[in-house]
């Protein structure tokens, strides 16, 4: 699977898809008990934060996540249309390149991005906080993920460090 350009547009994975890259770029696959996990950091809730506080949570948590080189990541998306009135997927579609439709992103709900790319990974992770998907990101060579779902909170998960926190189901 080639890795997109710079220039090129993100390129969008389908579930199988997203498990071959997870595999090829030896990321830490989506553990089957996700929620059981324990977290590195506390969940923490951004639902309410001011717009400023919102990108610089986003950024802080790629800067976990990606480490000191820019690497291949992958955000896929696994909650949406729960709050529509927020939504404006065309506006995301900007960023994959396409119409973005309800359809698109159930049918490629993966989006591979290229190291050279982490500003188009930053505003796209960004868009999704404020629109209250629910996304997962992973990146190349790492176990580390960050979660965000549709109630506006986040957990970045390492499954390396030392638990602080469990996360449960509410």
């Amino acid at each position: 699977m080639p890795a997109p350009s710079h220039n090129a547009m993100i390129q969008t994975l389908s579930s199988q898809e997203i498990e071959q890259w997870l595999t090829e770029q030896h990321a830490d696959h989506p553990h089957p008990e996700f929620h059981k996990l324990r977290a590195a950091h506390p969940r923490q809730s951004f639902e309410n934060l001011p717009p400023r506080r919102l990108l610089s949570l986003a950024h802080t948590s790629l800067a976990w996540l990606l480490g000191e080189n820019e690497r291949p990541a992958l955000l896929v998306v696994h909650e949406h249309g729960v709050w529509a009135s927020s939504e404006l997927p065309r506006l995301f579609g900007l960023i994959r390149g396409d119409a973005c439709s309800t359809e698109a992103l159930e049918s490629r709900p993966g989006h591979a991005f290229a190291p050279d790319q982490s500003d188009r990974l930053r505003e796209a992770f960004r868009l999704t906080m404020c629109f209250g998907w629910g996304v997962r990101l992973h990146a190349a060579e790492t176990a580390r993920v960050v979660q965000t779902d549709h109630d506006g909170h986040l957990t970045r998960l390492d499954p390396a460090a030392p638990a602080t926190h469990p996360i449960t189901s509410e």
